[in-house]
């Protein structure tokens, strides 16, 4: 896959998601690929997003699970992964001709987890101990908010579909 046909899809990424400005501004800010994961999750959702399904993306979303499975292994994880996991929970994503999917419920939860471990949020760092001028601390914050956000939402789909 070119270079340029993960921007396109990024840009595909970036129409569908608003509310990951933060994602957005790490994306646009770059002229390469932010990580591996990050843009092949990207590409995957733009792809979804404008009902560009392929063959591709097929072995692309099992290459994403294979690279999800090993970051995962090592935490703390880096901003980049964190963001990718963030929009695997977000999305459901998986490949058109089969039901195998990755479980949002399991991996916002997941996200949430890694993100304590690898921001360093303890009960010992309170809201007012962050600088709010400080950037990193606020995408990482918004990105706190945004996996709590979508963790609650599988929940609730999970509980709705438990009862029917």
């Amino acid at each position: 896959m070119t270079l340029d046909s993960l921007l396109t899809k990024s840009h595909r990424f970036l129409a569908a998601s608003p509310r990951y400005s933060f994602i957005h501004r790490e994306l646009n800010k770059r002229a390469s690929p932010v990580s591996d994961l990050l843009s092949a999750t990207c590409h995957l959702v733009g792809s979804q997003a404008w009902h560009d399904y392929s063959t591709q993306n097929e072995s692309l979303y099992e290459e994403v699970k294979k690279k999800l499975s090993l970051v995962m292994l090592n935490p703390p994880m880096d901003n980049t992964d964190l963001w990718a996991m963030l929009i695997l929970s977000t999305w459901s994503l998986g490949p058109v001709t089969s039901g195998h999917f990755i479980d949002s419920w399991l991996l916002s939860g997941s996200t949430m987890l890694y993100s304590l471990l690898s921001y360093g949020f303890s009960s010992h760092n309170t809201i007012g101990s962050f600088d709010p001028q400080d950037q990193i601390t606020r995408d990482r914050m918004l990105a706190w908010n945004a996996s709590a956000l979508v963790h609650l939402k599988s929940v609730s789909q999970e509980m709705q579909s438990n009862q029917g």
